[in-house]
């Protein structure tokens, strides 16, 4: 009976939460030493889900780094080609 509302989900929501689900497994030896191990996994999977997004993040800012006009330059230049 506690599993019926994950049947509820959209497949694609299942299948990230299975991930995220595995991808916490990693840190059961500090879940495993909380008092509730329920909101351990869940603050566990919010840290993992910050940290992707963090990435994409940084990757995105770090792809901004090369000014407009430079890009025009280098896409005509290849362009030429």
């Amino acid at each position: 009976m506690e599993k019926k509302w994950r049947e509820e989900l959209d497949l694609l929501i299942e299948q990230n939460l299975n991930e995220l689900i595995k991808e916490t497994k990693e840190y059961d030896y500090a879940i495993s030493k909380a008092k509730n191990k329920g909101k351990a996994q869940i603050w566990v999977a919010l840290a993992i889900i910050n940290n992707k997004l963090n990435t994409i993040i940084n990757k995105k800012e770090y792809s901004r780094k090369i000014p407009d006009k430079e890009i025009k330059e280098i896409m005509e230049t290849l362009e030429k080609l």
